[in-house]
This record gives C-alpha cells, sequence and structure tokens, in this order.
C-alpha cells in the first residue's frame, strides 16, 4: 500500500474508483505523472461514424460505439492489422452488418481526424514540477508520427512504447520497464489512463492511478498533487 496514497474504492460497472486520490499535503514533492496517449492526450470525435454504423445495423448506439472501440480498434492503433482488417473485424461482431459498406465507412472515418484534449493544457505547468511522460501502446512509428503534429510533445520528458517494452498494457513488466528507464519510484509515480485495467495494474503495481473519465476530474485529482 502507497504510503501517501488513499485508494477510493466505489461500485462502479467496472468494479473500482475511477481515481485514486491523493489525501497527504504534497506542496514541493516531483511526481512521475505517466499518461495514456489515446483517450487522455489526443482523441477525435467518432460520433458521427457510431451513429452511422447504429442505424445502419439497427443496434443501440452504446452498442456500436463498443464494438468500434474493442478489441479491433485496439490492434489497429498498434498497427497490428490493416484497416481493412479492422473492418471486416467489426462486420464479424455486428449484427445485419452486411448493410455496412466498406467504401462508405472508410469516407466517415476519414473525416474524424485526431485533435488535442483538453489535458494536453494542463502539461505546460505540470511539466515545472513534475516529470510529464507517455506510457502507450502505440507503434513507435505512430509516436513519430504524432511528434511531428502536435506541439505539446515539448513538454514530455520521455515515450515507453508496447513496442519498446516488447510487452502491453495492461500486463505488469510494461510498468517495471517504464520505471526501470526513468529511474522512478513507484510511490512516486502516477499512471493516468482511460482503461479501467490498465490504471488497476498500475495499482496493483505499486504506483496511483487516475482512469479519465472526465477533464474536470482529471484536473482535480491533478491539482491535488501539485497545488495543495
Amino acid at each position: 500500500m502507497l504510503p501517501l496514497f488513499y485508494l477510493n474504492y466505489e461500485s462502479k460497472s467496472y468494479g473500482y474508483s475511477h481515481f485514486c486520490k491523493l489525501t497527504t499535503n504534497v506542496s514541493n514533492i516531483s511526481y512521475n505523472l505517466f499518461f495514456d496517449l489515446f483517450g487522455v492526450l489526443i482523441g477525435a470525435d467518432p460520433s458521427t461514424v457510431i451513429h452511422y454504423v447504429a442505424t445502419q445495423t439497427e443496434i443501440p448506439y452504446h452498442l456500436a460505439r463498443d464494438i468500434l472501440y474493442g478489441d479491433p480498434m485496439k490492434r489497429l492503433e498498434r498497427n497490428d492489422i490493416s484497416f481493412k482488417q479492422y473492418f471486416s473485424d467489426i462486420q464479424y461482431a455486428l449484427p445485419s452488418s452486411e448493410k455496412l459498406q466498406y467504401e462508405t465507412f472508410k469516407a466517415r472515418w476519414d473525416r474524424i481526424g485526431l485533435s488535442e484534449l483538453p489535458a494536453t493544457g494542463l502539461l505546460p505547468e505540470l511539466s515545472k514540477q513534475h516529470k510529464v511522460l507517455i506510457l502507450s501502446n502505440a507503434s513507435n512509428h505512430n509516436i513519430r508520427y504524432l511528434k511531428s503534429k502536435f506541439d505539446f510533445f515539448k513538454f514530455v520528458d520521455g515515450v515507453i512504447t508496447s513496442e519498446d517494452a516488447g510487452m502491453m498494457k495492461p500486463q505488469a513488466g510494461i510498468y517495471a520497464f517504464a520505471l526501470q528507464k526513468f529511474k522512478a519510484d513507484p510511490d512516486r509515480s502516477v499512471m493516468i489512463d482511460d482503461s479501467p485495467s490498465n490504471v488497476r495494474a498500475a495499482i496493483d503495481f505499486g504506483m496511483a492511478g487516475h482512469c479519465y473519465t472526465h477533464f474536470e476530474k482529471l484536473e482535480q485529482f491533478l491539482n491535488n498533487l501539485s497545488y495543495k
């Protein structure tokens, strides 16, 4: 158990609280802040594509969303599969999938685009006191492309990918690899991720964790670290 942290477990659909609260005054203490990339720092508005799939296949919006952003999406983000294979995989998971046309789906997908999420606006101030790091299941190729596209990387002290570590979140080894690479003490390290299983694995490894759901909750959590 971390001496400075109180893990606030609540009854949620995923079985534990969406964040880990700091309850001790920690002004002037520096932390290693490990951010997930997609869904925390970078994201997109996929609502039009989800609505299209839900309408065509006659399923609820939330079910279409869960299928589109399930395991096939994770494999696509890691460049393990092509976009066409991704489409085939979600077709297999969807009812009435014959109503989906690849070209129409691809055209709608291409109009989504990636953009910075609000959390990136916190990095300039956080980097003055803490070490800002990224721990992502993205490929190194994707990271190189994103560095050329987004300016917030200038506030990032280092990036660890699953390709670097040879394993993926939520495997315990990737947290060990990241902590060793940056000579980081788990008692002074925090994992900020939008995946509950990734946060749970970090907490089990001795780090603190915040499961990102809303910007305001993340801002409150980080304020406890930096300004309380």
